[in-house]
């Protein structure tokens, strides 16, 4: 299978830059947050809409279905203040995730690099992010998680 089957592989990938984020306790995650595994990273600046609940769910699908010799994580950026009840739920359903949550300011630089290589698609993308922390795939209009599996493991086999 291809790598990106589903989605844009990013030639070169792209480097992200090391930033503190704030989860949803106020609490600063590891600088090195989005190094050292995958990451399948979600942007939600104003809610969390059908597109973004169906990618996590893809996504935490697609990481239960592989083992590979680095973890697969996902990681939800929301740029607002959820509701806690459904963050409560979101953190059941997916006991993997970590959200951060951005101010204004953080969100506009954090965001830089997944918007400038997502230009050219429709709706929230799903970003894979490798192990060094960079951008590798960008995935849009997926609706199951087939393809994430392959990608995964012909990635991992070049790592």
């Amino acid at each position: 299978p291809s790598i990106a089957s589903a989605g844009k592989k990013l030639m070169p990938p792209k480097p992200l830059t090391d930033m503190v984020l704030v989860d949803d306790q106020n609490n600063a995650l590891p600088i090195n947050l989005l190094k050292n595994s995958y990451h399948y990273v979600l942007l939600a600046e104003s809610d969390c809409d059908e597109f973004c609940m169906q990618y996590i769910n893809l996504s935490r699908e697609a990481i239960s279905n592989t083992s590979l010799s680095k973890p697969v994580k996902q990681l939800l950026v929301l740029g607002y203040e959820p509701d806690k009840a459904w963050l409560e739920k979101l953190k059941l359903d997916n006991p993997g995730i970590t959200v951060a949550i951005l101010t204004r300011p953080v969100w506009a630089i954090f965001t830089l690099p997944f918007t400038q290589v997502a230009s050219d698609m429709l709706g929230a993308p799903l970003f894979l992010v490798d192990p060094r922390g960079f951008i590798m795939v960008v995935y849009d209009e997926l609706d199951v998680s087939a393809p994430l599996i392959n990608d995964l493991h012909s990635l991992d086999a070049k790592l």
